[in-house]
């Protein structure tokens, strides 16, 4: 009902009297009194805005309208009015980039759509297959025929420009290279014996000579320790070797040293430890003789005499006439190969008394390449488990909707691109180095990647325009226009992030790059060809309802008839399993309904939860940083 107000004289002769607000609609119930009593009611249904327009014209919001604020009319905002041109250019800006940005993405489709088209024609496909494996063998064969490995750590991992390098050099033309060694390391067996015994000592004196004879072969010559292109003779004398033999002089030959006199002389505890607390002890060459030179582990009684000891040391000095080779290590070829003679020589020598170590360059670099090439094996390894991984993501439960024929292909193509942008950088006179080597793996996944992308975007095709109703071609390029777009930008973003890299001061982060950024390139070309031309001809098995990998045989069940009985060849495979065209399976099934429902499970999350951000966050930087 109405309801009466009393006027007063700076009331308007109509008034509102009542809002009332819904969530659905706004309502606004108008009533109108006049100067002789109270008016029919007069009831509207206005706007927001309506509503709140008359509130404005009494200059104070309504009871029931409370926290709306009005501003003066025709009065712009102060962010609005000095900021109204950053919005306008702004809005300028997104204009364009919008524009320009359906201009490229529709320019990309129309070249790729037409791509998909010549290449999944009855003529394209062959002659892509063809064309891609000509690229491969003609690029790939720089691998054999130039090819090049730079192994030279100094140029790898220094910068050539800075002052360090041109130090280096100086040093080197001045005052030649620095003589190499070998050291090995005789400890006490069981560990922490003393070595301080006859047996030890004979034992140091055999194993003395087996390195002096040690023989190695270099270019047909044979050579020993005293051969003069490795002995270093500081008194165009006695090779230089020291060791704690050298307490005896008295058992020296000419190198080596008369084992049975030794023996003799270090018959009893008495005689060993008198030789060893001797007074001012001397080498070979009359200079004075450390101790801790020959002997580790040493223990010393209250009056500072030796004890006991728990190893020895026999260092052996050659020179090191370095021959500068291209891609390799400035090094003495002649020495290298002794060395690994030496080593050969320490290992296979048999003590019950000591436990033998042999520590020079050639062995630890020996060591180095062994790694690299189980980094090789390893790097083959985890190419097949991607390849492997591939198939599963691409094989479906249906003999004929699965593609894990696909999955080989996919990582074929990208094998392929791998090893001709190889081949690519050896033609380009770019020596391959271990960074290299390890950007392999980066390739393969990049190239798996884009095969993925492609393949989701054809069984969406698929799923949209049917098994049977769009001819291959069309369905190729339909996907094709779609996926490729997608797989041009990720390429376009990894190549720059890659090219970045070039402003290194580092040779060896300079190769990597380089590398990577042309595997890209050829990773990206292989899959929108050769991989969409096998694309085409799997559709057309499909089409042809015959089985996936055993593409010789057809299944007698129709794709869409799934629970009828079909047969392998002459073998009954059972009822197919229900399955459509575009019913996510296999792994991505699992990942899309499987994995997500069990690890919103709760306990699965109070698993999860309190296994990433409970103690284990603490106690695995300790568990690492203790490595």
């Amino acid at each position: 009902q109405p309801f009466r107000t009393s006027r007063s004289r700076h009331q308007p002769q109509a008034t509102i009297g009542k809002v009332k607000m819904s969530t659905k609609q706004e309502r606004v119930e108008l009533e109108t009194t006049g100067a002789g009593g109270p008016a029919p009611a007069a009831s509207f249904e206005v706007t927001k805005e309506a509503a709140i327009q008359s509130q404005s014209a009494k200059h104070a919001p309504d009871a029931d309208d409370e926290g709306v604020v009005d501003k003066p009319q025709g009065q712009p905002g102060c962010v609005e009015r000095r900021c109204s041109w950053l919005f306008s250019a702004i809005n300028f800006c997104n204009y364009w980039l919008k524009k320009l940005s359906t201009a490229v993405d529709s320019f990309l489709e129309g070249i790729f759509a037409w791509l998909g088209l010549r290449v999944a024609s009855k003529w394209g496909i062959p002659i892509t297959i063809v064309a891609m494996v000509l690229v491969f063998m003609g690029f790939g064969s720089g691998l054999l025929v130039d090819y090049q490995e730079e192994n030279n750590g100094d140029r790898l991992f220094t910068p050539q420009d800075s002052q360090g390098v041109r130090d280096k050099e100086y040093v080197e033309a001045t005052y030649g290279y620095f003589n190499r060694r070998t050291l090995v390391y005789a400890t006490g067996n069981p560990e922490g014996k003393d070595v301080l015994s006859s047996a030890a000592f004979v034992d140091l004196c055999r194993v003395f000579e087996d390195l002096v004879d040690a023989e190695s072969e270099h270019d047909g010559t044979m050579y020993t320790f005293e051969s003069d292109a490795i002995c270093f003779r500081p008194d165009d004398g006695r090779c230089d070797a020291v060791s704690a033999l050298d307490l005896f002089p008295s058992c020296l030959l000419t190198t080596k040293y008369d084992c049975d006199c030794i023996a003799e002389e270090t018959s009893t505890s008495e005689k060993i430890l008198a030789a060893v607390n001797a007074d001012d002890p001397q080498d070979v060459f009359g200079d004075p003789l450390d101790l801790d030179d020959v002997l580790g582990g040493i223990e010393y009684d209250e009056d500072n005499q030796v004890t006991s000891a728990e190893a020895f040391r026999l260092t052996m000095t050659t020179q090191n006439n370095v021959i500068e080779q291209k891609n390799e290590e400035d090094t003495d070829p002649v020495v290298d190969e002794w060395e690994l003679a030496a080593k050969d020589a320490v290992l296979d020598f048999s003590s019950d008394d000591l436990e033998l170590y042999v520590e020079n360059e050639s062995a630890t670099d020996e060591v180095i390449n062994d790694s690299i090439d189980n980094d090789v094996t390893l790097i083959a390894i985890s190419a097949i488990l991607i390849g492997v991984f591939a198939m599963l993501v691409f094989s479906r439960r249906h003999p004929v909707l699965s593609s894990a024929n696909m999955g080989v292909v996919g990582m074929l193509s990208t094998v392929m691109a791998v090893l001709a942008s190889y081949g690519f950088m050896m033609y380009c006179g770019i020596p391959l180095s271990l960074p290299s080597r390890a950007g392999a793996v980066i390739l393969i996944a990049i190239g798996i990647d884009d095969s993925f992308v492609v393949m989701n975007e054809h069984w969406n095709r698929l799923a949209e325009e049917g098994m049977s109703v769009t001819p291959v071609p069309q369905l190729i390029s339909s996907g094709l226009r779609r996926s490729a777009v997608s797989i041009t930008l990720t390429s376009l973003t990894d190549l720059v992030a890659f090219l970045t890299g070039l402003t290194s001061s580092l040779p060896a982060i300079q190769d990597f790059v380089a590398y990577t950024a042309v595997g890209v390139t050829f990773d990206f070309l292989f899959q929108i060809t050769f991989f969409v031309a096998f694309l085409a001809l799997d559709a057309h098995r499909q089409r042809a309802n015959r089985i996936d990998v055993f593409s010789c045989f057809k299944s007698r069940t129709a794709i869409e008839k799934p629970d009828e009985q079909q047969k392998c060849g002459c073998v009954p495979c059972g009822p197919t399993p229900p399955i459509t065209v575009g019913e996510p399976d296999g792994v991505k099934r699992f990942i899309a309904t499987t994995l997500p429902t069990f690890i919103f499970k709760p306990v699965v999350q109070a698993v999860i939860l309190v296994g990433l951000a409970g103690p284990w966050r603490t106690l695995i930087p300790l568990i690492l940083g203790s490595r």
